[in-house]
């Protein structure tokens, strides 16, 4: 292996987990939970679902988390 380049691994929690997770660190009750597969996707439904918290793969199908994340971030200063 390139001494360069290694593996990161990050556990993300269940849908069912981040209800959880919400419950204990916030006031709401009931936090909505959306997912997409792609960051058109994302960009397509950001006016309707007007999220709080956006959580970015680098490597998404399509569209890359960075290309989004800018496209995010021009839209919604």
């Amino acid at each position: 292996m390139d001494r360069f380049l290694f593996k990161l691994k990050v556990p993300f929690p269940s849908a069912d987990e981040l209800v959880e997770i919400s419950r204990r660190t916030t006031r709401f009750d009931e936090p909505e939970l959306s997912v997409v597969l792609s960051g058109e996707e994302l960009i397509e439904r950001l006016d309707e679902w007007r999220p709080d918290v956006i959580t970015l793969d680098l490597s998404m199908p399509g569209m890359g988390g960075l290309r989004t994340l800018d496209h995010v971030m021009s839209s919604r200063p």
